[in-house]
């Protein structure tokens, strides 16, 4: 097959992989964390919770460009966009825990650690990350070099 009618291809950096496996550790980490206040809540719970919340929370970062190159960017904009994505996954997540009768068996201290504790773990995990690759590139790795071409604002 030509390269031309393979279409656009599209990969990912090993960063955005790691991204997406740092957010899913931070959300098992979170449910157990939370867990600990419901007093019947076992390995089940956090494993089926836990696999819901990340599957969602996945789905919903890949609507939102979450796990898009923020290279370039404030590190205010990739936190907003953060927060967002789990506005929009929280209720989905409490639908479904509704639906499943889930949400009957957790406190609501469970259910306010879980909904809060999340974005901020993973608030402080993006920030973590974002010093670490400025110390790497001003160590010269993962750097590009590029010319500006033209004199005016976009130059």
């Amino acid at each position: 097959m030509s390269p031309i009618t393979r279409g656009i291809s599209h990969s990912e950096s090993l960063l955005y992989s790691l991204h997406r496996l740092i957010d899913a550790a931070i959300i098992c980490v979170t449910v157990g964390l939370a867990l600990r206040h419901t007093a019947q809540s076992g390995v089940t719970d956090l494993v089926m919770i836990a696999a819901t919340s990340i599957i969602v929370y996945h789905v919903v970062a890949d609507l939102s460009g979450l796990y898009r190159s923020w290279r370039g960017t404030r590190l205010q904009n990739e936190i907003v966009c953060v927060f967002v994505t789990w506005a929009y996954t929280v209720p989905v997540l409490l639908g479904i825990g509704l639906v499943t009768q889930y949400n009957a068996d957790l406190s609501y201290l469970t259910k306010l650690v879980w909904m809060f504790g999340t974005p901020a773990a993973m608030t402080l995990a993006r920030i973590v990350m974002r010093k670490t690759q400025q110390r790497l590139r001003a160590r010269g790795f993962n750097t590009r070099t590029f010319a500006v071409c033209g004199v005016n604002e976009l130059g």
